[in-house]
């Protein structure tokens, strides 16, 4: 018997060197969406802000503006703990720090890869793609003995 049900989205729009990444969140207390905009080139955050669209408790709708506290800060080692330090604890919000996170791991996973020259080819794509993965991602750190990884290497040696 299913008690508990939690759906999340992540979506990043691009607009020139910033970046635009929304997280939703709904279960069957909250709906809450946060929207937290990264210069791309500096990884500052440029503006955030929560939308409290459906909470418990109407002291709930107190937090959402503890996101322009995150407004500066750097994505960069040591974000996570303010990020907690500034959304989180007896004053802040789970969901808040949760939705952050999810924010600033989009863009962390987003890399350089929005920074790739549309006429690069996909072979060139991908060496990229392996060179930023490679010590962060168990595949592209095993890649002598990814079969996939291994044809497309034999292939391109080919071409």
């Amino acid at each position: 018997m299913l008690i508990y049900e939690k759906g999340k989205t992540v979506s990043v729009e691009q607009e020139d060197i910033n970046m635009k990444i929304i997280v939703h969140f709904k279960d069957y207390f909250h709906e809450i969406k946060t929207t937290v905009t990264v210069n791309s080139n500096t990884m500052v955050i440029l503006a955030a802000e929560a939308e409290i669209i459906s909470v418990p408790w109407d002291l709930c709708h107190e937090i959402g503006s503890k996101m322009e506290g995150i407004v500066g800060l750097k994505i960069q080692k040591g974000i996570k703990e303010q990020v907690r330090r500034i959304l989180g604890g007896a004053q802040g919000c789970v969901h808040l720090v949760d939705l952050t996170m999810d924010s600033i791991t989009a863009m962390v996973h987003l890399g350089d890869f929005h920074q790739m020259p549309k006429a690069m080819s996909y072979k060139e794509k991908m060496e990229k793609i392996k060179e930023i993965n490679k010590g962060i991602c168990h595949t592209y750190s095993s890649s002598d003995r990814n079969p996939k990884l291994l044809r497309e290497n034999l292939q391109s040696q080919l071409d």
